[in-house]
């Protein structure tokens, strides 16, 4: 600080004017005229100059001149061009007030314009980690969905394979039983036809029996005896019967369980293949929704871990930064309320600036200084010539 004060009066003490006593050359300096009387020009002067710059000093001298514009006007002139010195010595450690005023102004608005920009990165990212939990939700409903849709496929396969495992044994069984049945009655059929071939032989046997029994009657009853087969049990049957089977028949049933058995075998093969084909779908089904299911997995892990390092790092981060800049800025939102708009406040209260800035008072004392050189050249001039 004692270095811009230094800065500040090295400045002024170039830009600031001469005093009358270092015999100042002013060039706007009005020219005395012998036999002219000049007091109307100093008074103009005086007064142009006070009203170009508002200042109270040239106006109050030029009332002066008017009144008495020799002797004690000269005096007065030395006694306000030394005042203005003295003042523009007295002000001169105020050179740091606008500079510093401004920097401080600058920081109070970095640090407004840096919580701004931090609270709209931290309503960004709120943003963003709602939408990220939205898509978690939804990622995760599609999981669920995708593991039940696999569950219900695999126990519908399982269901399918439990049908068309007992349709197959089924089909297969009945298959057998036909060739089985078929293959007995096969044999049957050829062993009646040996049976039937016998059966005629022994049909001829009974008759010659049942012409011999009728001859022995008729022989008893002529010679008035018994009849010798009277008391023989009774065969059953009074007259001749044959036995035998239809080959025919016999055939036509085997051709229909053969038909029976090409039912069932198709039955099983179509069983089987079915069942296989069930299997294949299962399988490539099981084998897409894993892979959609880890795909989704895999998102859903990425956006967690983006809306986690967003909860746990960035915000964090970002909350801390607005933290430690509302403390730099101070203020009532402040914690410690020390920060830059307490010392842009320190810096009014210190410096008690004016309407105009350090630069447009020294710009303005200079003129003063300049005009009643000016005057007082002029006044002098005129005394001397009288």
């Amino acid at each position: 600080m004692e270095l811009l004060e230094q800065e500040a009066e090295e400045t002024e003490a170039a830009a600031a004017p001469v005093g009358f006593l270092q015999k100042r050359q002013v060039k706007d300096v009005i020219k005395h005229t012998p036999g002219y009387d000049n007091t109307p020009d100093v008074l103009s002067l005086l007064k142009t100059q006070g009203q170009q710059w508002g200042s109270a000093v040239l106006l109050d001298m030029a009332a002066h001149v008017a009144g008495d514009p020799l002797g004690k006007v000269k005096t007065l002139i030395e006694g306000k061009i030394t005042k203005l010195l003295e003042k523009a010595d007295a002000e001169a450690h105020l050179a740091y007030c606008d500079k510093d005023i401004k920097e401080e102004t600058d920081k109070r608005d970095k640090h407004i314009a840096t919580i701004a920009d931090l609270n709209s990165d931290l309503a960004s990212n709120t943003a963003l980690r709602n939408k990220l939990t939205d898509q978690m939700g939804k990622l995760d409903t599609a999981i669920a969905d995708l593991t039940a849709a696999a569950t219900k496929s695999q126990t519908n396969r399982d269901n399918t394979k439990t049908e068309l495992d007992a349709a197959e044994l089924t089909a297969k069984t009945g298959a057998e039983l036909m060739a089985s049945t078929m293959t007995t009655l096969d044999q049957f059929f050829k062993t009646a036809a040996i049976s039937e071939t016998s059966a005629q032989t022994n049909a001829n046997a009974t008759r010659t029996g049942f012409e011999d029994k009728a001859k022995a009657a008729a022989t008893a009853a002529k010679a008035g005896k018994a009849d010798p087969f009277a008391d023989a049990p009774d065969a059953g049957f009074e007259s001749e019967d044959t036995y035998g089977s239809d080959s025919a028949g016999g055939d036509s049933i085997i051709a229909m369980m053969d038909v029976m058995k090409g039912d069932f075998r198709r039955t099983e093969i179509k069983s089987k293949k079915d069942n296989k084909e069930s299997d294949e779908d299962n399988k490539k089904f099981q084998t897409d929704t894993e892979m959609d299911r880890r795909e989704n997995l895999m998102v859903l892990q990425s956006k967690t871990s983006h809306r986690n390092e967003i909860d746990q790092v960035t915000n964090v981060d970002l909350t801390n930064q607005r933290t430690s800049e509302i403390e730099l800025l101070g203020g009532p939102t402040s914690t410690r309320q020390a920060g830059s708009v307490e010392a842009l406040a320190a810096l009014m209260v210190k410096c008690k600036p004016p309407t105009m800035t350090y630069a447009q008072r020294v710009a303005k004392r200079e003129a003063e200084v300049a005009s009643l050189n000016s005057a007082w050249d002029m006044l002098d001039k005129r005394k001397q010539m009288e």
